[in-house]
C-alpha cells in the first residue's frame, strides 16, 4: 500500500510530538490525549495512524534513529559509531523516559531491530561498514551475526547511559577501539 505525502507527514508530526512529550514526561504517563493535545490533532486522527503509543514509539524511533544520519550512502564504521553515539546522547532523556517503569514496550530490542535493519541495508546500497560487512556475511548464519553484532551494540550503548562520567568523545573511542577487532573473530566461529 502507497502512503500519501499527507500520511506520511501526519505519521512525522506525531512520532516528533511524542519524541518531545518524552522530552518532559516518561512513556507510562503520556496518554492517546496527551498526545492530540500536544499535536494539536483529534484522537480520533492518533488512532487512524496508530493502534496505541507503544506503536507510535516505535515508528518514532525508528524515524528518529535514521534521522541521525545525514546519508547511508558509502557509511562507514566512524559514521555509524558516531551516529549511534550522537543519537543516544542527544536523546538521554527521552530514552530514560522510556525505560522508566516501562513493561509494555522492550526499548532495547526496537534499537537492536532498527540497528539490525542498518546492517542489513548494506546489502542493498552504497551503505559500507567495511570492518563488519564481510564477516558477517561469511558467517555460518549472517542473520544471526548481525543481530549479536547490533545486540553488542546496543548493550554498550544502554550501558553508557548509567556512566554520564564518560563523555562523547571518550566513548566513541572507546567503541572505536573495541571494534577494531576485524573479520576473524566473526568469520572464524
Amino acid at each position: 500500500m502507497v502512503m500519501s505525502q499527507q500520511n506520511m507527514r501526519m505519521q512525522r508530526h506525531l512520532a516528533l510530538t511524542l519524541i518531545n512529550l518524552l522530552q518532559k514526561k516518561p512513556l507510562e504517563k503520556i496518554t492517546a490525549a496527551d498526545l492530540a493535545e500536544a499535536g494539536q490533532v483529534n484522537r480520533s486522527t492518533f488512532y487512524r495512524y496508530f493502534h496505541n503509543k507503544f506503536d507510535l514509539l516505535s515508528d518514532a524511533l525508528s524515524e528518529s534513529l535514521w534521522q541521525s544520519f545525514e546519508t547511508t550512502e558509502n557509511m562507514t564504521a566512524d559514521d555509524l559509531i558516531d551516529g549511534l553515539v550522537e543519537w543516544v546522547n542527544n536523546n538521554r532523556r527521552v530514552i530514560k523516559n522510556i525505560l522508566m517503569n516501562n513493561t509494555s514496550f522492550n526499548f532495547y530490542q526496537e534499537i537492536i531491530h532498527e540497528l539490525t535493519a542498518m546492517l542489513d541495508k548494506q546489502d542493498d546500497c552504497d551503505f559500507v561498514l567495511d570492518f563488519v560487512a564481510i564477516p558477517l556475511e561469511s558467517a555460518p548464519n549472517p542473520a544471526f551475526a548481525k543481530e549479536a553484532f547490533a545486540s553488542s551494540i546496543v548493550g554498550m550503548l544502554m550501558t553508557w547511559l548509567n556512566h554520564p562520567e564518560i563523555d562523547e568523545t571518550d566513548f566513541k573511542a572507546f567503541l572505536k577501539a573495541g571494534l577494531a577487532v576485524k573479520g576473524p573473530i566473526i568469520s572464524n566461529w
